[in-house]
């Protein structure tokens, strides 16, 4: 699937705007109101994980792997769940949300790899590609940016995927549990400094 933004229905820009402004009326407790304009071109249904981080820590990560929902609407349930909802992390007070960097991934289509075949390793693109592993009601997944700032190439990258989703590793690389790749949009925004 090809997520050029700009030829793909979503605009980068406005993804963000939806993304902070929804966070921060959230923290507000106030909804934020998408305009129509911006649901229109942006409308396409994707999958999209929104990342928050505060002084460049993980403080909260929450989205949808299947493209349940129009991109617009993604991002900003993703956004909301992020600094409201994540087990790992209390709610975000509205003290830190102008310190928040945001990250929102935009997921283009699942594959399936066979690793059994030995070409599953080699159709992964470190930096570029997620990784969703699933088997029975375990499953786990890992952004393509998780890759590039653990420095890990293929292999590594998958175990930690198996790791996440609680499986042994050695049941990806036998078969005997499912892994997708996906390509992915990221957009960031970082508070100034």
């Amino acid at each position: 699937m090809n997520l050029n933004p700009s030829a793909d229905g979503i605009s980068e820009r406005e993804l963000m705007y939806i993304a902070r402004k929804s966070i921060e009326c959230s923290v507000a407790g106030k909804r934020f109101m998408v305009p129509e304009e911006i649901r229109n071109r942006n409308s396409r249904p994707a999958g999209v994980f929104t990342t928050v981080k505060k002084n460049g820590l993980l403080r909260g990560c929450i989205g949808f792997i299947y493209p349940t929902y129009p991109v617009w609407e993604a991002v900003q349930k993703s956004a909301i769940l992020s600094v409201t909802e994540d087990p790992r992390f209390p709610p975000v007070q509205s003290g830190e949300v102008a310190e928040l960097g945001i990250e929102i991934t935009v997921l283009g289509t699942l594959e399936r790899l066979d690793l059994l075949q030995g070409s599953g390793l080699k159709e992964v693109s470190i930096g570029k590609d997620g990784l969703y592993i699933t088997d029975g009601i375990r499953s786990g997944l890992l952004l393509p940016q998780v890759a590039t700032e653990n420095n890990l190439d293929e292999r590594e990258f998958i175990i930690e995927t198996a790791y996440k989703a609680g499986i042994d590793p050695g049941d990806v690389f036998s078969g005997n549990a499912d892994i997708y790749r996906f390509p992915a949009v990221i957009i960031e925004d970082n508070p100034l400094p």
